[in-house]
């Protein structure tokens, strides 16, 4: 006797924690921004593509709020410092990124030599001067000391 086809359906749950504070300060944290950027988008266009697959996707209240933000000019805390020319880092923002920069795949990072060596400084502790020195000041950040083409 042959078993019953299986039946599936696909619930997708999206959610985030609260990233944003109400001091008009940006978000901590740059997963909802980054997560908008990519996943959020990509799954709906996944599913047009096989109308057949059974599936709900489930967006959180609070996810679509910062999204929504996000849309309103919203920021966070490391898209500020991205958009900030290098020449214009303190070392405060300079150690902020050798700590925080690097949330990344080492497959993914091998494909960016000068990413990977960044990130090998500051596991090697360049990260932790309090003050500008060669590890931290902006020229290591940009290739060769000279700045980024555009």
């Amino acid at each position: 006797m042959a078993s019953p086809p299986l039946r599936v359906f696909f619930l997708w749950h999206f959610h985030q924690p609260w990233y944003v504070t109400f001091d008009g300060q940006p978000a901590q944290l740059p997963w909802v921004r980054l997560h908008a950027l990519k996943d959020y988008a990509s799954l709906p266009a996944l599913f047009s593509a096989h109308p057949r697959v059974p599936h709900a996707a489930n967006l959180v209240p609070g996810l679509l709020d910062q999204i929504e933000m996000l849309t309103k000019g919203g920021s966070d805390a490391f898209l500020e410092i991205a958009r900030t020319p290098v020449s214009q880092w303190d070392s405060g923002a300079a150690r902020f990124v050798l700590e925080n920069f690097f949330s990344v795949n080492d497959r993914v990072l091998a494909r960016f030599p000068r990413y990977a060596n960044l990130k090998m400084r500051a596991e090697a502790g360049e990260a932790a001067s309090p003050r500008p020195t060669s590890a931290t000041s902006s020229s290591s950040f940009t290739s060769r000391g000279r700045a980024p083409r555009s």
